[in-house]
């Protein structure tokens, strides 16, 4: 027993969960365009809105 309040904990850790997922999405998305321009490919505006 660490003394937390549940109902705190079961607003915080769903929060990060979700949290946690879109930073994931977006690494992915800036990783992709990152190894785009590493290999020299040109990405017009709709291939980077689809990334």
């Amino acid at each position: 027993n660490n003394r937390i309040d549940k109902r705190i904990t079961r607003f915080v850790l769903p929060v990060g969960a979700t949290i946690n997922m879109d930073g994931t999405a977006l690494y992915e998305a800036v990783a992709s365009i990152f190894i785009a321009q590493l290999n020299n490919l040109d990405l017009d505006a709709g291939q980077i809105v689809t990334i």
